[in-house]
């Protein structure tokens, strides 16, 4: 068997030696072919090592950052969840405090588009378990601790008092907040959606507008709609939208 068959060398025309035509299998240690050939080394060049390279560090980079951003959407959608939680417990309280409203000639329904009071009952101190008086109950936006507050200040002590009630924080990171209330407009004698109310009996409905800050993004808006009692068989449910209702209300 000759140096060709064997070892996979054919020879060269020309030439004193011969050249691999394919890959050297079973090659013997410490034979190097014929005379004038040189062994085949298989690998990769530089160039096709740093392509590859690229290619694994586009490829990984793409990974990192679509597990970062779903780890942020994932940060987000709890936040926001959270928000909403809060957000429910602090509208549920307000919606407590009007429900336990008693109707007080001194103490009105005074409604703005930032602050809210009306007649209530509540505990004189501290003491949860103390005897329920009759005071005044506010709600209002710090906007300096970014927090909607109440406060409960009994009737007997609102000279003393005033406005230096201390605040019972009910929603942090809070904005802005916008009351809007609706029924029937004293001048036009329509049903309609306005900023401001004042009289000793409420509004039909109000609408609360909360804006929730997360972080550094922009605030997420927070509406709820309060009803205050059954409405009467004359009175017409409040539209969804700020438009003023295409209702009268017989005098």
């Amino acid at each position: 068997m000759t140096w060709s068959n064997r070892y996979g060398f054919t020879p060269t025309p020309g030439s004193h030696g011969c050249e691999p035509v394919e890959e050297w299998r079973g090659f013997p240690k410490g034979l190097h072919g014929c005379h004038g050939c040189k062994p085949v080394v298989w690998g990769f060049t530089l160039v096709e090592l740093l392509v590859t390279t690229s290619l694994m560090a586009i490829v990984g980079g793409t990974m990192v950052s679509a597990l970062a951003t779903g780890v942020r959407v994932w940060e987000r959608a709890q936040a926001l969840g959270t928000t909403q939680e809060e957000t429910l417990v602090a509208v549920e309280r307000l919606q407590r405090d009007l429900r336990n409203r008693r109707p007080f000639r001194p103490l009105p329904f005074e409604g703005r588009a930032r602050q809210l009071t009306f007649a209530g009952v509540g505990p004189a101190n501290d003491d949860p378990h103390a005897v329920p008086v009759l005071g005044r109950i506010a709600y209002a936006l710090d906007s300096r601790e970014r927090r909607l507050c109440r406060s409960f200040v009994p009737y007997q002590d609102l000279e003393l008092l005033g406005r230096t009630a201390r605040c019972q924080s009910v929603l942090e990171r809070v904005r802005e907040v916008h009351f809007r209330y609706f029924g029937k407009n004293p001048e036009s004698h329509t049903m309609e959606w306005r900023d401001t109310w004042d009289a000793v009996q409420p509004p039909l409905a109000m609408k609360v507008d909360l804006f929730v800050s997360h972080g550094d993004e922009e605030p997420s808006r927070q509406t709820a709609l309060i009803y205050f009692g059954d409405l009467q068989a004359d009175e017409p449910e409040p539209p969804s939208s700020d438009e003023p209702a295409n209702h009268t209300h017989g005098t």
